[in-house]
């Protein structure tokens, strides 16, 4: 093996700064940002996907109450029909804006899922539920209870 140079230490106070700044291929590039969860939280395609999850979740209670409520009316029943007994709790949390540019509240948000408003929804199911009074409440700000008394 032939001579390699001078051995010893280097002196970087004698080279200066440049000599220790990183070379341009060492520099590491951080790669662009797939998305941020806020930028998932307000696309379209999330809040259409939350409205169609909760319209399905609601629909129940037009598509089919009696099979949604008749279990739980034969449970109030046994319990000896207390006053304002909760006969089905759905936990609905509206988007910031919905789909359609609007900012709702719970109580305009589950209307717009349903389609219909829930003080009409009421006279509908008290219509197909003889002797009874059905309400609703919204508690938390995003559990809807419906609730049945005698009428």
């Amino acid at each position: 093996m032939g001579d390699t140079g001078p051995t010893g230490s280097i002196d970087f106070a004698v080279l200066g700064p440049l000599h220790l700044a990183p070379s341009p291929e060492s520099v590491v590039v951080e790669a662009p940002r797939i998305a941020t969860i806020d930028e998932l939280m307000a696309s379209l395609e999330a809040v259409v996907a939350k409205e169609n999850q909760d319209k399905v979740t609601l629909s129940v209670l037009i598509k089919a109450p009696r099979e949604t409520l008749r279990g739980a009316l034969f449970q109030w029943a046994a319990a000896g029909f207390p006053l304002s007994y909760i006969v089905k709790s759905f936990t609905i949390v509206p988007p910031p804006t919905c789909s359609d540019g609007v900012t709702r509240d719970t109580y305009h948000y589950i209307n717009y899922c349903l389609g219909v408003d829930l003080g009409d929804l009421m006279v509908t199911l008290q219509t197909k539920a003889v002797g009874m009074t059905f309400t609703y409440s919204i508690v938390d700000f995003n559990v809807l209870n419906l609730h049945v008394g005698k009428a």
